[in-house]
């Protein structure tokens, strides 16, 4: 986890200046392009979830090959806080013990700590305005343009 006050998000920065005019965005290592192939042993909820995040991670231009195990990671934690949540909707936030004691559910920490590792999994991927301003991505390539480019009309024969 980085350290220090969050970089402001690009917008404000700008809308501010940047008064020690220090350089904002550098090319940082990329990984193995294309997307990540999905794992033939996700469960049902965690399998609909890659699906699900997959296309948005690679509109998003935040996602490579080499990403699939991070994925994947929150995918299974996804699926485990489901589960642990429906859990404590069947049963409660609490359980009697055989002494007669009421005791927290066991499912609450497992929710808590499913939460907690996503909510920095999500930050990684950039999910949040913050954590997109702490992203250097590098622009995508432009053509080269001519100065006549839309200018000279062309005859097809």
């Amino acid at each position: 986890m980085p350290r220090g006050r969050p970089p402001k998000p690009s917008t404000v920065h700008w809308l501010n200046g940047d008064p020690s005019r220090t350089r904002r965005y550098e090319v940082e290592p990329s990984g193995a392009a294309g997307l990540p192939d999905k794992p033939a042993d996700l469960g049902k909820v965690a399998s609909s979830k890659w699906d699900e995040l997959v296309p948005l991670l690679s509109e998003m231009r935040v996602l490579t090959r080499s990403d699939a195990e991070v994925l994947r990671l929150y995918c299974e934690t996804f699926a485990r806080y489901i589960e642990a949540s429906k859990s404590i909707a069947d049963g409660g936030m609490t359980t009697c013990n055989d002494s007669g004691t009421v005791a927290k559910s066991p499912y609450v920490a497992i929710v808590q700590d499913c939460s907690q590792l996503m909510a920095k999994l999500l930050i990684e991927f950039g999910f949040s305005p913050a954590a997109r301003a702490r992203m250097r991505m590098k622009a995508p390539e432009a053509k080269p343009v001519s100065k006549w480019d839309g200018k000279l009309k062309v005859r097809r024969a």
